[in-house]
């Protein structure tokens, strides 16, 4: 008999016990179903975390004071009254090497509005060096210059949601929003990051399409400072090479510390190293849901070697007619290993819907973000056409090795 027949025959005797056939496949479908909805939420993981990290800059390092408290907090005012401050960001510039430019950043504490609507945004006060550091794009207008940060000018810059949501009906460019006692002149829209057009959320809940950016100068000129412990909200440094970075960092540790007066009023963020942190975590996740995966395919191999072989008991005497009419062992082997094949099979396709519905299911409800790829849904067909072939092989070979004139007798 060649392949055709034998699915053929397969199929026709899977239709003839649909509930047990059902049964026999809801191992694997549960087993490729975690494989599709697993691999499609680490990938999504694995995304969103690069997508935050590269939000933040893979050669950057940040630098946010710290809150401290008790006898540490008094200690440090003492010591070192102003926090954060511009002085910090010189000292790093001149001394440090590897620093290719640097940004200050002010979160100004006041409510934005546009024509007597308040607006919903975070306004950031930082140099014309912050777009390049964090890679941004204009895509109207254009970005705070130097000049503009000379001349503490009352100009800002949106963030593409912002523009959309509050001056969608005209142009926004030469349009005058308040911020604090001041009209400020609209000169430019970012758009997000690198122009994906994905969120450039990034790990302290920043979105660039949310914020609007004003001069740095314009900040300590026209507004009080929201932190009384620090003069900056942050300090962005940009490393001229990726392999510089550690060594950079510890530079720029020590002129801290020396500055700060041995106190650790601040932290070190580097983006380098929470990417390396999430890709190690990525594989012990990975490895967690292949176990899980592995697990649920192993159960259901044994449910369909079970059924096969039960199968094979049950049709010993069509066996013994097929093998007295001239069928051959690798006739017989074939046509119970293709049924195997065929139920695993089944089962497997069952599982990629499962778990393409699962990984949707996640997303909506859980907020994760989850990618399916053609590999992985490949990946699933080939993992339950082994399972069919290694835990059919035994039945099958069982089947194949019958006596004939015993099979032909059997009842």
């Amino acid at each position: 008999m060649n392949v055709g027949q034998n699915v053929k025959i397969g199929l026709m005797e899977l239709l003839s016990n649909k509930l047990r056939s059902f049964l026999t496949t809801l191992g694997v479908v549960f087993g490729v179903a975690a494989v599709v909805a697993s691999v499609a939420i680490g990938e999504g993981a694995k995304r969103e975390a690069m997508n935050q990290i590269a939000s933040m800059g893979i050669n950057n390092i940040k630098i946010r004071p710290v809150i401290l408290d008790g006898q540490a907090a008094a200690k440090a005012q003492q010591k070192n009254p102003k926090g954060l401050n511009r002085m910090d960001m010189e000292a790093i510039l001149q001394n440090c090497g590897y620093v290719k430019s640097t940004a200050p950043v002010i979160v100004v504490d006041c409510k934005p509005w546009y024509q007597g609507q308040p607006i919903t945004a975070n306004v950031i006060a930082t140099s014309s060096d912050y777009k390049d550091i964090h890679n941004m794009w204009v895509a109207q207008g254009r970005y705070i210059s130097i000049l503009d940060e000379i001349q503490a000018s009352r100009v800002c810059v949106l963030g593409s949601e912002i523009a959309d949501k509050y001056l969608s009906n005209k142009n926004p460019i030469q349009e005058k929003i308040i911020i604090g006692d001041g009209l400020y002149t609209v000169i430019g829209i970012v758009g997000d990051l690198h122009g994906t057009g994905m969120n450039s959320k990034s790990m302290e809940d920043r979105d660039n399409r949310k914020d609007i950016y004003i001069p740095f100068q314009a900040a300590l000129k026209r507004f009080p400072a929201s932190d009384s412990n620090n003069e900056l909200s942050e300090i962005i440094v940009k490393i001229d090479d990726r392999n510089h970075i550690m060594i950079a960092a510890s530079i720029i540790e020590k002129i801290l510390l020396r500055r700060h007066s041995q106190i650790e009023n601040y932290e070190l963020i580097i983006p380098l190293e929470l990417l390396k942190q999430s890709q190690a975590t990525q594989r012990t996740f990975n490895l967690v849901l292949a176990a899980i995966a592995g697990i649920s395919l192993l159960v259901g191999g044994i449910g369909i070697m079970n059924i096969m072989l039960a199968s094979v008991t049950q049709r010993t005497r069509e066996v013994g007619i097929r093998r007295a009419l001239g069928a051959k062992k690798k006739d017989i082997l074939g046509q119970f290993l293709i049924e195997s094949v065929v139920l695993s099979l089944i089962g497997g396709l069952i599982g990629i819907l499962v778990g393409i519905i699962m990984g949707f299911i996640i997303a909506s409800y859980a907020g994760w973000m989850t990618v399916f790829s053609m590999k992985a849904i490949l990946l699933s067909v080939m993992v339950s056409g082994s399972v069919g072939i290694i835990f059919g092989l035994f039945p099958a070979r069982r089947a194949a090795n019958l006596n004939p004139i015993e099979a032909l007798r059997y009842e």
